[in-house]
């Protein structure tokens, strides 16, 4: 039978024990290296502020749940990344906090900040992302940029700002393997401005989603992802300012506010849509929930002062097609 005395020295040495493993790495825009070295449960690496220009970052770890692995900056909004930059997480329960990318980019790849196949249960929290457009305006209707990728599983991003995406290609996408859940929960975030780029018949371009979850390919997937709390605002690239085409997703408790699109089913099944508000502002072309596909909910919403008809009415129910095809429309 163990003594009181015992019990106590091993659980300080557990807790020494602990301590001891928890480091704390300071990094400066003017080092070199990528941060690509794989950091330990409990370690906290420090952003030094500064303009970072033309970094690609790697920022892995392996962290736990009770102990992370925290990628922050200095003082949130004050490390700047800037130019070619780009950043990928991966990992397991890597926390990356505080990073700020703004203004004309010369990043030739089609990403920005990136969530590795191999990340899970990893957080993007209190960041923005704000007019990292290309530099030269006339790339901005074919070069196809996404500012958020997630793969992997069970991530999340949440509390960030994003504003002014001025090139085409999805603000955020969820990428999906086909028949692997992907659990990500897309959070408390701001999306802002968007201003819609047409092409030579004076329509709007395709491609131009503030958020999409899957692919016309992965469309039968169960991705189970939840997008809740989430402000949406003048966010006026296409038709759908959200795209759904997986199955199993929630969209609750969103406020959508003076947008030139719709939150759209597109592909999949077995959604949820409810407790969002609809608040058109009177603009032109402005709806609700357009609903394409089997076995949807859509209930308790609130829609107000709407002005799109058609495809951008409040609630659109579309007939679809027999046998559709996987890219086409299938029946609700």
């Amino acid at each position: 039978m163990y003594t009181k005395s015992f019990l106590l020295l091993i659980f300080i040495l557990s807790f020494v024990n602990t301590s001891v493993l928890a480091r704390t790495f300071f990094y400066t825009a003017s080092q070199s290296g990528s941060l690509s070295t794989t950091f330990q449960a409990g370690d906290t690496v420090v952003l030094r502020n500064g303009t970072w220009q033309n970094k690609s970052l790697t920022l892995r770890g392996n962290g736990t749940l009770a102990q992370p692995v925290v990628f922050m900056a200095e003082t949130p909004g004050e490390v700047k990344f800037t130019g070619s930059s780009v950043l990928t997480i991966d990992g397991s329960y890597v926390i990356v906090s505080g990073i700020y990318f703004i203004g004309a980019t010369t990043t030739t790849g089609s990403h920005i900040i990136t969530f590795a196949k191999t990340s899970n249960i990893c957080r993007l929290t209190d960041s923005a992302i704000k007019e990292y457009n290309p530099a030269n305006q006339s790339l901005w209707t074919t070069s196809d940029k996404k500012w958020v990728s997630l793969n992997g599983t069970n991530n999340r991003v949440d509390h960030c700002y994003f504003e002014g995406k001025a090139n085409i290609g999805t603000l955020l996408v969820v990428w999906l393997e086909n028949g692997k859940s992907a659990n990500h929960r897309i959070d408390s975030n701001h999306f802002y401005k968007r201003v819609a780029l047409l092409g030579s018949d004076n329509k709007e371009l395709n491609g131009q989603e503030i958020l999409r979850i899957g692919d016309s390919n992965t469309s039968m997937t169960f991705a189970n992802c939840i997008v809740e709390n989430n402000f949406f605002e003048e966010c006026n690239g296409e038709i759908e300012t959200i795209s759904n085409k997986s199955c199993g997703n929630i969209y609750r408790n969103n406020v959508f506010y003076k947008n030139n699109g719709m939150l759209t089913l597109r592909h999949g099944n077995d959604c949820e849509v409810y407790g969002n508000y609809f608040l058109g502002g009177n603009v032109a072309g402005s709806g609700g929930v357009r609903i394409v596909g089997e076995n949807h909910s859509v209930y308790n919403n609130y829609f107000q002062d709407l002005t799109g008809s058609g495809y951008r009415t409040d609630v659109c129910l579309v007939n679809g097609k027999i046998n559709s095809a996987l890219d086409e429309y299938f029946q609700v």
